[in-house]
């Protein structure tokens, strides 16, 4: 019966085809009375394309090619609740992937951030990330959930940044909901259950941001949970650390401990896709000035700041009538640039220490 359906698929498709290497496969045997979600098997199906090949699925979810084409085939085999809670999320969130795909752009820095997560994700670390504010981990991350959809993030904030906070929002972010059984444990205890050995990849953005009871709560759920983990910062993250009464416990299970800097060719790139983006008409005129800004502290942030507010400096006219803005001009500085150098003027700069 399975091999009659088999047949039909592309060859890459099929369940005899051997898995990759790294796609952990759903185990265990079906449950007694174990039924597939019909109306969830429907959906699914009815996605699968061309564009979305059953291998490409299974790659996403991160389970074997013949786990998902026994589910498709209608065939319960292993743990089918667990495989239908990561397609839900999988169908969840498609339209916010979608349109994370549009508004990031990749570029060397943010291809180091996925390298990062997915060494992470092999090892089943716990590990830092850092780099200064503005780089570009942020767009990183969110590259890497278009393509990794089961990996979970989680954003902290000054707060927003305790164990309650991220108890909360990984429930949120689950969709889990508590059943009869499980009334007298708490969320955390439940969530517990459902991660371990899911090899599941949790992100925490804006790490620097988490309270000392925030990084005690993910230290404390990767060794009950085996999940890797992954706390993105800024290196501000590491004094907060080294300040905590148990910093030797802590350091001693972080796994990997990764710095992301930009380098020169990473700023004349990022300067020329912002620019593209934001400014396609002024490219030529403020390439140079941008690039400038690429090397200062704030880097993309700011530049996009200040690349907004100099369109709409433009936008209300330049007037020769300033001691400055004539003194600009003398110098042969476009109307462009004169209002790239005045937005500057404008916004709160850090200076490099």
């Amino acid at each position: 019966m399975i091999a009659r359906a088999e047949s039909q698929l592309p060859p890459s498709d099929r369940a005899e085809q051997p898995d990759e290497p790294n796609a952990p496969v759903v185990v265990g045997k079906s449950k007694p009375g174990a039924e597939i979600d019909q109306a969830l098997r429907a959906r699914i199906k009815a996605r699968l394309g061309e564009n979305l090949t059953q291998s490409e699925l299974a790659r996403q979810i991160r389970v074997s090619v013949s786990t998902i084409n026994r589910w498709i085939n209608d065939v319960p085999a292993g743990d089918v609740g667990h495989l239908e809670w990561l397609l839900e999320k999988w169908e969840k969130d498609i339209d916010e992937r979608i349109d994370l795909s549009r508004i990031n752009v990749p570029t060397a820095l943010t291809g180091r951030v996925a390298g990062v997560l997915t060494s992470v994700a092999r090892t089943s670390d716990f590990a830092l990330m850092t780099g200064r504010a503005g780089i570009g981990k942020t767009c990183g991350i969110q590259l890497y959930v278009v393509e990794n959809p089961t990996a979970i993030v989680l954003t902290a904030s000054q707060l927003h940044g305790n164990a309650e906070a991220m108890v909360r929002d990984l429930w949120r972010e689950s969709g889990t909901q508590k059943r009869k059984t499980e009334r007298a444990l708490s969320k955390n205890d439940i969530l517990v259950a459902r991660y371990k050995d899911s090899n599941i990849l949790i992100i925490i953005d804006d790490a620097h941001e988490l309270t000392a009871s925030g990084l005690k709560w993910a230290k404390g759920f990767h060794n009950r949970t085996g999940c890797p983990i992954v706390l993105s910062g800024n290196p501000s993250m590491l004094d907060k650390i080294r300040m905590m009464p148990d910093e030797d416990q802590f350091t001693s299970r972080i796994g990997q401990n990764r710095k992301l800097v930009l380098t020169p060719d990473d700023e004349k790139e990022l300067a020329a896709l912002m620019l593209r983006q934001f400014a396609p008409r002024h490219q030529d005129e403020l390439n140079v000035l941008a690039i400038q800004v690429c090397g200062k502290r704030g880097f993309a942030r700011k530049l996009k700041k200040q690349l907004r507010l100099a369109l709409e400096i433009l936008d209300g006219g330049i007037k020769h009538d300033n001691d400055a803005i004539k003194a600009l001009a003398e110098k042969g500085y476009t109307d462009a640039q004169i209002a790239f150098k005045l937005a500057a003027g404008q916004l709160l700069t850090v200076e490099d220490e």
